[in-house]
């Protein structure tokens, strides 16, 4: 599954830019690598983090990225910031870029479970404790995920889109981009990406936390919300958890301290 990786390096201003906006944790305890793996018979690109002093196995945690095509991306600095915090707290973190043939939750859904596959041939993850986050689009994949693994142990939504036809109206960018796919059946593509149609397909014994910014004007806030009442009601022995920011923002810019401590907190409950 995994075709090759190469360690990232990083410019001297682009380091000190990572200790100032994270910590000097991520770049002195921390490795992170391109990697390029086979999901099926496409060749797709992402990225790995974790402790550059393996001492033990990690837990994992797979990363799934907001955006189409090359908006939303991962960059080498990106990478190093975002999956390097969370490997900063004892996790091997990946990440896929999709495969460029992008169907915004199609066949490119095999780029995260196939991810997992590939995290299983390193000698320094523990794949018995994995976990899910997904941002925005992200969180699309995620859902998606859920309903086709039962390997994931728990996971993490930040302004995940759960509502197609709602997010395309509200997000002209979106619009755009659902547009550019030439479909042939805009209602199928559009039922089949709103995951609060399929509730009842998602693994109902993953705990799930759902964090999303009341002032979000790329995805509702409303999308968690519903997503959260749904699946609260559909079981009560699994733990969903929400969190509304006041005024948060799409991507939570002014809120990222307070993000950062939801998720270690969760992360730390459910895999160690």
């Amino acid at each position: 599954m995994l075709i090759d990786l190469y360690e990232i390096n990083l410019s001297v201003e682009q380091k000190d830019l990572l200790k100032k906006g994270y910590s000097a944790e991520i770049i002195d305890n921390v490795s992170t690598y391109k990697i390029r793996y086979l999901s099926g018979d496409t060749k797709v690109s992402g990225y790995l983090s974790y402790p550059n002093y393996p001492k033990k196995k990690y837990p994992v945690i797979i990363w799934n990225r907001g955006g189409y095509k090359r908006s939303g991306r991962l960059d080498d600095f990106l990478a190093s910031g975002i999956l390097g915090e969370i490997a900063s707290w004892d996790f091997a973190v990946l990440a896929s870029n999709y495969r460029m043939n992008d169907e915004i939750g199609g066949k490119d859904v095999d780029d995260v479970i196939n991810l997992i596959e590939v995290a299983r041939e390193f000698p320094f993850t523990d794949c018995d404790k994995m976990g899910m986050e997904g941002w925005s689009r992200g969180g699309m994949m995620t859902y998606k995920a859920l309903q086709r693994t039962a390997d994931i142990k728990c996971t993490i939504i930040v302004s995940g889109l759960a509502d197609m036809r709602r997010s395309v109206e509200i997000n002209s960018s979106l619009r755009k981009m659902v547009s550019s796919l030439n479909l042939s059946d805009y209602d199928d593509f559009i039922y089949s990406r709103t995951s609060l149609n399929f509730t009842d397909k998602i693994n109902v014994a993953v705990p799930i936390f759902f964090i999303h910014g009341t002032g979000d004007t790329r995805i509702s806030y409303k999308d968690s919300v519903e997503m959260y009442d749904a699946l609260s009601k559909r079981n009560k022995d699994t733990e969903y958890k929400i969190k509304l920011i006041d005024n948060g923002d799409h991507v939570l810019r002014r809120h990222r301290k307070l993000v950062s401590e939801l998720k270690r907190n969760w992360y730390n409950k459910y895999l160690y």
